[in-house]
């Protein structure tokens, strides 16, 4: 409450147009961009919804002899619900038990006045048992949609999983039809550094989302670096370096731009530095890691089947194994380091700057 009362005191704005700026008003009632105070309160109801939805659906699983097969779910992903503002997702590797998840999540969204939205809600099946239909039934008799595949957060899950290549073209097509929308402010007189502040609000902070959360092998890493040079290309009015004959090193030093391969695995080092910070136990932790291992994949040495077929890379892996090449440590003396957030910060921009200075 503090919080929200220093924020929403003495509130003020101004007006500004071609005409000129207005003098400071003071506000006292009505929205304003960027107001926090309904994204406060969604969350905090999100909570309430969640916390009183798990408590029933823990008691139902335990009066109906099903606790072992909701744990399951847990005992791998160390979570079986994601939470996003008004997003939510649930993972369950027994059927039985989301549905009484579900039922449970939908009746408490109703005591608040919430509805599950039947467009957009859907069943993702991965890998169905063949005895079990797939069905998820609505309290009021309908079906929610089934589906292979679905995008949600950013990232599509089932059998569109094929992540890094999907994903890196997807959003390189959205950062090219960006580029389209805002044709005329590379056309104007803007200074060449404005423009490349406005690249980079505009385009590359939409196109960059989740990308430092996926395995990027070379090609990729040369397919994102390309579309850059080409981006600042048309922003620089540099033509083809065919007929201009001027190098994408040489445009990128020009509009004093770092390539996009190097600021996401800067993004990936920061990320996994924060995940080694928090306890064995915690969820974010324990999608990446097994509990006491040097750092090694989550299910290792735990005996757990696994899929046929060569194994999925893990940027984590990769990325940790950059680091520790760079550095010249262990596992566990990079776990050492993590924990001195400005010593390992340090380490991670002179790994960025040798890279790419090497590449």
């Amino acid at each position: 409450m503090q919080i929200l009362e220093v924020i929403y005191s003495n509130m003020k704005f101004f007006v500004s147009d071609k005409w000129g700026t207005s003098e400071n008003k003071r506000q006292d009632e009505g929205l304003r961009q960027g107001g926090p105070l309904s994204c406060f309160l969604l969350v905090i109801l999100m909570t309430v919804i969640m916390l009183d939805a798990r408590e029933q659906y823990d008691a139902e699983c335990n009066r109906r002899g099903m606790s072992e097969a909701q744990r399951e779910t847990e005992k791998i992903f160390g979570f079986d619900d994601v939470e996003y503002a008004d997003d939510s997702n649930f993972i369950q590797m027994n059927l039985p038990c989301l549905r009484i998840f579900a039922k449970f999540y939908i009746f408490e969204g109703r005591f608040y006045g919430l509805e599950a939205n039947a467009d957009k809600s859907a069943l993702v099946v991965i890998r169905p048992a063949p005895a079990m239909a797939a069905r998820l039934r609505h309290p009021d008799g309908w079906f929610f949609q089934v589906k292979d595949a679905t995008k949600t957060l950013g990232l599509t899950y089932g059998n569109g999983f094929d992540t890094a290549k999907i994903l890196v073209n997807d959003r390189i097509g959205q950062m090219f039809g960006l580029m389209d929308q805002y044709k005329r402010v590379w056309k104007s007189p803007v200074t060449l550094t404005k423009k490349c502040l406005y690249f980079n609000g505009a385009i590359w902070s939409r196109g960059r989302w989740s990308l430092h959360l996926l395995h990027l092998n070379k090609a990729l890493r040369d397919s994102i670096d390309g579309a850059q040079a080409s981006m600042l290309r048309r922003i620089a009015g540099i033509s083809h370096p065919y007929i201009s004959r001027v190098s994408n090193a040489t445009t990128r030093r020009r509009c004093n731009a770092t390539r996009f391969s190097i600021q996401i695995l800067r993004s990936q080092l920061r990320w996994i530095g924060h995940i080694l910070r928090r306890p064995e136990t915690d969820p974010l932790r324990l999608v990446v890691f097994e509990p006491g291992t040097d750092l090694c994949p989550r299910l290792t040495n735990t005996g757990r089947k696994r899929v046929v077929g060569r194994p999925r890379i893990d940027w984590a892996q990769t990325v940790i194994e950059i680091f520790c090449s760079f550095a010249q440590v262990s596992r566990p003396q990079m776990l050492e380091i993590a924990f001195d957030k400005q010593r390992y910060h340090s380490f991670v921009e002179r790994l960025c700057r040798h890279t790419a200075l090497q590449s």
